[in-house]
């Protein structure tokens, strides 16, 4: 059984450090898929112009032979149809029985996790230890900053950890995959950590700009994100109307993974 990583990363220069470190506790072989995709933005450069690829560099050399890093796919104007590319391209390193394992690099495992995660890739004759081989694991994701955390009440999102490769498994836009078997979720005790809102205003704006997934959340981010009081209980209406979102003060959170302790924002306050 081989475990192949697979992370797509534009200008993450913050995060790409602790990220590939994380990846490279878990997989045989990571790919990572680096540049914009957002094609039909003129504006947005092609390649990372953050420092992103210069860490990349650093970490080939780190883990030699174990990283391969490839552009971006840039056909489509749709951005998601890039995205889903990459994903089927990725696949191509795999052969039926291997664990793929999506990543993102503003996205990180709390440790239970991280340290039950071999156990749960294993096949043993079959099945794991429980008696069910698991094709497809997920678990909860929160959305995350170093000081505060966003808490949306339209019930809890979830992240894809890891697949077991079947002869014809494959993704659709958006990130939809096919033809896997037995999907397990584990408990709010085994959590994901999405750092999405650490991030300064120039990229946030970006971000909205360009996905199409967040109507009205440009103007919003003028309008209200920056005037945000950090550190207290706030509710607003998020970007459709009757979903919200509430920003949580820092005794609301469970504890920051410990890959994160070394972060250079890991004890800022304000980072926007």
């Amino acid at each position: 059984m081989n475990k192949v990583g697979f992370m797509q990363i534009y200008n993450e220069e913050a995060w790409v450090h602790c990220a590939i470190t994380q990846a490279m506790q878990l997989c045989d072989k990571l790919i990572i898929v680096e540049g914009s995709q957002f094609a039909k933005f003129d504006y947005i450069p092609e390649r990372s112009n953050d420092g992103t690829l210069e860490a990349i560099q650093t970490k080939l050399i780190e883990y030699p032979g174990k990283i391969e890093l490839r552009e971006t796919v840039r056909k489509s104007s749709n951005y998601r149809i890039n995205q889903c590319e990459n994903f089927n391209n990725a696949l191509e390193s795999c052969k039926p029985g291997d664990i793929f394992i999506p990543l993102d690099a503003d996205e990180f495992y709390c440790d239970k996790l991280l340290l039950g995660l071999p156990e749960l890739m294993k096949v043993k004759e079959g099945t794991d230890s429980s008696g069910i081989t698991i094709d497809r694991l997920t678990v909860p994701t929160q959305l995350y900053s170093f000081g505060f955390a966003f808490k949306l009440d339209i019930g809890e999102g979830t992240k894809d950890v890891f697949f077991r490769v079947t002869k014809d498994f494959h993704f659709t836009p958006t990130h939809n995959p096919h033809n896997y078997g037995r999907h397990v979720t584990l408990d709010r005790d085994s959590i994901c950590h999405h750092y999405t809102w650490v991030k300064n205003y120039d990229r946030m704006k970006t971000r909205f700009q360009t996905s199409g997934m967040y109507p009205n959340m440009e103007k919003w981010l003028d309008d209200v994100w920056m005037k945000v009081e950090l550190g207290a209980f706030q509710s607003f209406k998020l970007y459709k109307p009757g979903r919200q979102f509430a920003i949580l003060t820092a005794d609301k959170m469970t504890n920051h993974p410990t890959i994160l302790n070394d972060h250079p924002w890991r004890y800022e306050t304000d980072v926007r």
